[in-house]
């Protein structure tokens, strides 16, 4: 086990001692990378294929990228029982807007915060994630970090580096946060 896996583990532990978490998990989250990128029209036959496969959420961000796209998304979910994890495109000049699109919608579990962030990102998407928290209290804040990259595309001397360094800065935000290919 590397230092920084023991380091997480150690931290962690400590973190989940005195943790609440905001957001509650409705059923097991079975999902898959990424949300389809098809028509909104074909939404409600590529979810129902979704909801047939057993998958219980779709993680957003790359079919439904407008706010019109997750109204849209959300409606297909709805329908099928599916929770979804809405885009944000943090980061981006197309940001949305942070949104419980109008509290109507049972399926949105939360938000997709950042995938695959450099270490540089870190403390800005501490806020970011702190500022979602505030405005749609109870949702999910999702985080993916890239383990099989050059050390330069992390900005971190090595993977030890840029795990324990989201470790430190990040904490327990985003409430959730998945690794690629380990």
């Amino acid at each position: 086990m590397t230092s920084s896996a023991v380091f997480l583990l150690l931290l962690f532990h400590g973190a989940l001692a005195s943790y609440t978490p905001q957001w509650k998990q409705p059923r097991l989250f079975v999902s898959f990378w990424y949300d389809p990128v098809v028509p909104q029209s074909n939404f409600p036959a590529a979810y129902a294929q979704i909801a047939l496969a057993n998958f219980t959420a779709v993680l957003g961000g790359f079919g439904a990228k407008t706010a019109d796209a997750i109204e849209a998304q959300l409606s297909a979910a709805d329908a099928l029982d599916l929770g979804v994890v809405a885009a944000t495109n943090y980061g981006g000049g197309d940001a949305l807007p942070i949104s419980d699109y109008g509290g109507n919608h049972p399926s949105l579990w939360g938000y997709q915060i950042k995938d695959e962030p450099a270490a540089s990102e870190f403390a800005d998407l501490a806020a970011y994630s702190d500022q979602v928290a505030a405005q749609v209290p109870g949702k999910l804040r999702f985080s993916n970090l890239l383990p099989h990259c050059p050390p330069k595309q992390l900005n971190a001397t090595d993977y030890d580096d840029y795990v324990t360094r989201y470790a430190r800065v990040i904490r327990a935000r985003p409430t959730l946060q998945a690794h690629d290919h380990l």
